[in-house]
């Protein structure tokens, strides 16, 4: 008669943890959907660029589904478009697409723009409380590059040239001097030179082959030592100071 008890009161327990964990597991039993990533970086081509923002669904639904969204916040809401949440039939997940237009996006090269974007309440299902934060910023594109040599003493010494992917100069000349003459101070030589998209090779000389570090007693200075930089806006291509003979650097236009 014991066994039996012990037997039902086990029985009995095992009824009510069954149902206590069923009745845990079907607290939620409605539609829900959310933001599936919080944090994006994003850069704007000339052309435009489409983020796709991944959302998701607790449900899914034999038809395709469309949702609203909305900004929450913006830098300039005219730089960009955004789209509706679009999830497939049959699937959990789906997409929020932002349309980002270059020609709208403002301030210099380089400067960060933001927008955060959420999804409102009363579509007729509940929402999570994600908020997708967008970073995003305009690509350099840039052909109007600067050269900038600062010389040594010895100035004359100093040549540069800059070879495309085919090997053929498009820019100065070794052993064509930068400077007129030697110096005991320094000199700054300037060029502007455009150069259409590709990839390239800047090689600065010296034609003495101790780089371009100098010093003359007559001058009665310590050592004066030069250097180069080529940029574009905001982009370096390359800076330094010739050691030896030769710096030699590859790049590429946008």
């Amino acid at each position: 008669m014991m066994k039996k008890i012990i037997t039902g009161i086990l029985i009995a327990a095992t009824v009510l943890v069954s149902c206590d964990k069923e009745s845990e597991l079907e607290v939620y039993r409605g539609e829900a959907i959310g933001i599936a990533q919080s944090s994006f970086s994003t850069s704007v081509a000339p052309t435009g660029t489409t983020l796709s923002i991944p959302v998701t669904a607790t449900s899914v639904s034999d038809v395709a589904r469309t949702f609203n969204a909305e900004v929450i916040s913006a830098d300039n809401e005219a730089e960009f478009t955004l789209g509706s949440v679009n999830i497939p039939a049959g699937s959990f997940d789906g997409t929020l697409d932002v349309n980002f237009d270059f020609n709208a996006i403002t301030g210099d090269d380089g400067t960060l723009k933001n927008v955060q974007i959420g999804l409102p309440a009363g579509q007729g299902v509940d929402v999570f409380g994600t908020i997708a934060n967008v970073d995003y910023f305009k690509q350099v594109i840039c052909n109007d590059l600067e050269l900038e040599v600062v010389s040594d003493i010895f100035g004359t010494e100093t040549s540069y040239d800059i070879k495309d992917s085919s090997g053929n100069v498009v820019a100065g000349a070794q052993g064509a001097a930068l400077f007129g003459g030697n110096s005991c101070t320094q000199m700054t030589y300037t060029e502007n030179i455009t150069l259409p998209d590709g990839d390239y090779t800047l090689t600065v000389y010296d034609s003495f082959g101790d780089g371009q570090v100098g010093n003359n007693a007559a001058c009665g200075t310590d050592d004066i030592v030069g250097s180069y930089s080529l940029t574009c806006s905001i982009i370096v291509h390359a800076e330094g100071s010739v050691t030896g003979f030769e710096d030699i650097i590859q790049f590429s236009v946008n």
